[in-house]
Formats: C-alpha cells, structure tokens, sequence
C-alpha cells in the first residue's frame, strides 16, 4: 500500500459511494481501481481493499433497493419479524453499508 495521503472523511464516504454507484451502474473501468487506493486504509491490502469495496457496493444496492421499494426485505432478510419488517431490513441495510465504510476508510470493522 502506499504511504500517499488517505483521503477520509466525508470526503471519503463521498468517493467510495460514487466509485460504488459508477460499479453497480456498469460504468466501471479497471482503471477506476486506482481511485480506491487513496480512500481505502493503508493497513488493507489490494485484496482486502477490493473485496471490501464490492461489499460495499452490494450492500448500498440492497440499502438503495429497499428504500425505492426495487428490492424487497424479505428477499435479503427472510428472519425478520414484526410491525414494519421493510423499515428494520432498510436500517440493517445501513448498517451494513457504514460497517463496510468503516473497514475501507479506518482499516478494521467496528
């Protein structure tokens, strides 16, 4: 990894949510694999990096899906139960995706 400065943030959070949209919206060019570097953690290597990258980007297509009703709770989170299982599914769903983040932008999941 490199010793170059690691961009954080909301700054950071900026950046991998659009590197994340650019992948799920099939925009994505390999040589887009460079703008992870300066966002992700020096502790995380290539391959962490890009495993945790595409976590990522699969769980901010699961959270955006559940918000526009496109994807439904049942189908990512078939164990919940009770009053509004779509809302407590959305809300895991962030969960996942700041989980995701935090290991990218500070090298360690929370």
């Amino acid at each position: 990894m490199s010793t170059k400065q690691h961009i954080t943030g909301e700054a950071g959070v900026s950046t991998l949510e659009a590197l994340a949209r650019s992948w799920l919206d099939g925009e994505w060019e390999p040589a887009r694999v460079r703008e992870l570097r300066p966002v992700a953690h020096p502790d995380l290597d290539d391959q962490q990096a890009w495993q945790a990258f595409q976590d990522l980007a699969e769980f901010i297509r699961i959270r955006d899906g559940l918000e526009e009703g496109t994807v439904h709770w049942e189908r990512v989170f078939p164990e919940l139960t009770g009053p509004e299982p779509s809302l407590h599914a959305y809300d895991l769903a962030c969960e996942l995706v700041e989980h995701e983040l935090h290991l990218l932008l500070h090298g360690r999941r929370r």
